[in-house]
């Protein structure tokens, strides 16, 4: 399905969730530096963050807290050289959501928008230098443009680093970096020593350049030990970076863990030159620039359309591991093997459904693959090194265990490689007749949407044979979740997750096509019908909603809007325990394509616009078929009359009930199969919902009755304020016949018709029923309770105790359920305002006691002396 990720939603918890961090808002755009007390500067709130006191006209940091800088929409000139941190930071752009439009790819509210706070480096300076004093970094929502590494000063280093020279961890969310160059090493970002790392996701890097990492290179050697570091890259667009005197776009050495996931390489340039490409991990030959315990990941990533050298150039030292990925569809080598070894005696190369340039059959010794025809474009091990999916120990947002691939380190001889190949070869397959144009296709990140057809050709022994990208990639759970852009990687195949490697799911690369896709659901049940009527998204008081901005708090109107015509519909379209199946809610819509505008483009039909046509059908009651994997058609039913499906399209749910008013059976449940036809008619999708109809428990409300001091008893009903309106209201359709709010048999004579349970009796009194029998529910495993019905008198024990007592009850239902436990109170008027003794005449409480006592006293001695 679309990931349900919600990015502003919950205000509730956004606006008023605490944090400890200062926030120094920045006021203006101009690069200031202490002479302006009456606005706030990029540059002053880093050094306010710094002193941990107010400069210039920034508020002051907090001590021992990574503060906030926030930024407001415009541009940032920095003409006053590079920002050094000396502390950790957190810089924030203006918010790049609406959070009342409608996503394109998530068909939820907050949309996401381009990227409107830039930060622009003048006079041949980088933005910002962390490696000075180590510190970390995170950036969000923020373009970085124009940072250069010149050479012009002393240290070499820098030389490296056009925008971002990085001495800790660098943390990436929702960022741009465009055209920043380096005269050394790594045009965008330079990973300076032991402690420097770089996670980025949902970021953007084009028309960066530099002779080496035109947008990462790193530092192999410090304190001449090989530099362990982790690198992961994640639903990140790379694209028109580089020249022709670039030797490569991502530059790996040292010691590290490079993981890059749901990610586009397209159309980077290098240089043509042996040993050159846009991914780049080599050792010296001499293990003093890449150690052996390196790992390239690559997860379904599309590396595609380079101009100049290899699209990966690689010599078997480190581990490479490519999973679901394009390498295909460049002018030169798409895999470049430059190793001193016999090709197929590497080992640390292992690559499982991908689709690769050239033809399967690839050369297995050097001297062939140095003449391999530029047809057969990817030098990989004709033999393929084994993978195994470890899992993490995380989960995705749709409870799927998150799996990352390594190589299986006991399955490394050859005697037990693996001897089927999985990937997929474009032989003579064009880029356009796979993949659409390099664009953005939703999310502000280009990539290469799979072409919905199929290229026809013919295999080796001339027989016909297709071609695709769609649906022939890893099983889902093997393929990253989501895409690059957010969509589920479940498209297109029923979502039934299995690690079975024939069974495959994922579309090949970093964009999954979205197709109109019905997934089964299995867990639907009834819910209460009073909770639902009162159940809120937000709680906010009159000050909470009136501290919201307007923009937050149109947000909360329309929401609220909504739900209140949910809610109306919800009562008129509710019959006697009612299923409301959201059975969209793991779907997926349609994609439309627009493969012959320019620039290609398409567009998510969301379930939301109601074009959808929805047919549902009943199957009765019977076995769960989600879980014996039978085929709904063939088990057949006999109660079609009684379980009953339809679709309200008004509510866009499948309602599911019966019309006998039974709960489901045990072991079984009731079976819906629903089919949606997508708006154009073409595209239709079957799948089944299954519910099961439980009885929902009543309700006990608390009672408080109120007991005149002296007074020796008090007689009320304690059901009056309870109901057993979860199944639905009295009078409902479809209920069963007589039925009752409470347990009643009618079987059974009025002297034993009893529903009330007592779990705590009350401490200064005694409660007397008008019946009084065992309990229905009882059973010969437990036991045998007694159980109550009608009014109840609770007698005072004594008559002068100015107490307050209480005792606590359940009530059973008609089916035997019981409620939840309320409190029932016996406020005495010797506690309250209506104390009716008098202070004259009468003893108060406490000389009521001291006479008791005297009482006690002079019985004692007289039986003393008897």
């Amino acid at each position: 399905m679309i990931r349900r990720k919600v990015l502003a939603l919950a205000i509730g918890g956004l606006m008023f969730s605490a944090t400890q961090a200062a926030t120094i808002t920045v006021t203006t755009f101009v690069d200031e530096n202490g002479e302006n007390p009456n606005s706030c500067s990029l540059r002053e709130a880093i050094k306010a963050s710094e002193l941990k006191s107010s400069y210039g006209g920034c508020s002051a940091g907090k001590r021992a807290e990574t503060d906030v800088i926030q930024l407001k929409a415009g541009t940032y000139i920095l003409d006053r050289g590079e920002l050094v941190t000396k502390t950790a930071l957190e810089v924030r752009g203006a918010d790049s959501i609406d959070i009342n439009a409608r996503d394109s790819i998530s068909g939820l509210y907050n949309s996401r928008l381009p990227l409107t706070t830039t930060i622009q480096a003048t006079n041949n300076s980088r933005i910002f230098n962390t490696a000075v004093h180590r510190t970390n970094l995170r950036l969000q929502d923020v373009i970085l443009t124009g940072g250069r590494a010149d050479g012009i000063r002393t240290n070499p280093n820098d030389l490296n680093g056009g925008a971002i020279r990085a001495g800790a961890t660098l943390t990436l969310e929702r960022t741009v970096f465009r055209d920043n160059q380096a005269v050394g090493q790594g045009g965008a970002v330079y990973l300076e020593g032991t402690q420097s790392t770089l996670s980025a996701s949902n970021t953007t890097f084009e028309q960066n350049n530099a002779p080496q990492g035109a947008v990462l290179s790193m530092s192999c050697l410090d304190n001449l030990l090989l530099t362990k570091r982790g690198i992961d890259i994640k639903q990140a667009s790379i694209t028109n970076n580089g020249s022709n005197a670039t030797q490569s776009i991502l530059d790996f050495c040292g010691v590290p863990t490079v993981d890059v996931i749901a990610s586009t390489l397209g159309q980077n340039q290098v240089s043509s030159q042996s040993g050159s490409g846009v991914l780049r991990i080599l050792d010296d030959g001499k293990g003093t620039r890449t150690s052996s315990a390196s790992v390239l990941r690559l997860t379904s990533t599309t590396l595609a359309e380079p101009q100049g050298g290899a699209a990966l150039v690689y010599d078997g030292h480190a581990a490479l591991i490519i999973s679901n990925s394009i390498l295909a569809f460049n002018q030169n080598f798409d895999c470049r093997y430059i190793g001193g070894n016999e090709l197929d005696d590497v080992l640390q190369v292992a690559t499982v459904f991908n689709l690769i340039g050239g033809n399967r059959f690839v050369p297995t010794n050097l001297e062939n693959a140095k003449n391999m025809p530029l047809s057969d474009t990817c030098q990989i091990p004709s033999r393929l090194s084994v993978i195994k999916y470890v899992e993490t120990g995380e989960k995705d947002e749709n409870d799927r265990p998150i799996t990352k691939p390594e190589l299986d380190l006991d399955k490394l001889t050859p005697a037990a490689q693996e001897s089927r190949d999985n990937n997929r070869y474009t032989r003579d397959a064009q880029r356009s007749e796979l993949l659409l144009p390099l664009a953005d296709y939703g999310a502000n990140l280009k990539g290469y949407l799979p072409n919905p057809t199929v290229f026809n050709t013919l295999d080796s022994a001339g027989k016909p044979m297709t071609i695709t990208v769609v649906d022939a990639g890893h099983a889902v759970n093997q393929c990253g979740g989501a895409d690059q852009r957010g969509v589920d990687r479940a498209s297109g195949i029923k979502n039934k997750i299995t690690n079975d490697i024939d069974s495959p799911r994922c579309d090949i690369g970093a964009l999954e096509l979205g197709q109109l896709t019905v997934n089964d659901d299995g867990d639907a049940v009834n819910g209460s019908y009073v909770e639902q009527l009162e159940s809120k998204r937000f709680n906010f008081t009159d000050q909470q909603f009136a501290n919201l901005t307007k923009e937050e708090q149109e947000l909360v109107e329309r929401i609220t809007a909504d739900e209140t015509e949910y809610k109306e519909q919800f009562k008129q379209n509710f019959s006697y325990r009612r299923v409301f199946a959201d059975v969209f809610i793991n779907d997926i819509p349609q994609e439309k394509v627009s493969a012959n505008a320019t620039p290609s483009s398409s567009e998510f039909i969301g379930f939301y616009t109601k074009q959808y046509e929805v047919e549902a059908k009943s199957f009765g009651s019977g076995e769960d078929v989600l879980l014996t994997g039978r085929d709904l058609a063939a088990t057949g039913s006999g109660n079609t009359d009684v379980v009953k499906c339809e679709w309200l399209p008004e509510m866009q749910r499948i309602v599911i009930y019966r019309t006998d008013g039974g709960v489901t059976r045990s072991g079984e449940v009731e079976r819906c199969q629903y089919t949606v036809t997508s708006p154009d008619g073409v595209v239709v999708s079957t799948g089944v919902v299954q519910a099961r109809i439980v009885n929902i428990r009543p309700v006990a409300e608390n009672d408080t009755y109120t007991l005149r001091f002296g007074e020796p008893q008090l007689t009320f009903n304690i059901l009056e304020n309870d109901h057993d309106n979860g199944d639905g209201l009295i009078g409902s359709d479809f209920e069963p016949v007589d039925r009752t709010a409470f347990f009643e048999d009618r079987l059974l004579p009025e002297s034993q018709r009893v529903n009330i349970k007592i779990k705590t009796p009350p401490q200064l009194g005694r409660l007397v029923f008008e019946r009084e029998a065992p309990c229905p529910d009882n059973v010969a495993t437990r036991p045998q309770q007694t159980c109550y019905g009608g009014k109840v008198t609770y007698l005072v024990k004594n008559t002068f105790s100015p107490f307050n007592d209480s005792f606590k009850y359940v009530v059973l239902d008609a089916d035997k359920a019981e409620s939840n436990e309320a409190t029932v109170n016996i406020i005495n008027t010797a506690t309250t305002t209506e104390d009716t003794r008098k202070s004259g005449g009468s003893l108060g409480w406490l000389g009521v006691l001291g006479l008791m006592g005297l009482a006690g006293l002079a019985t004692r001695r007289r039986r003393l002396s008897v």
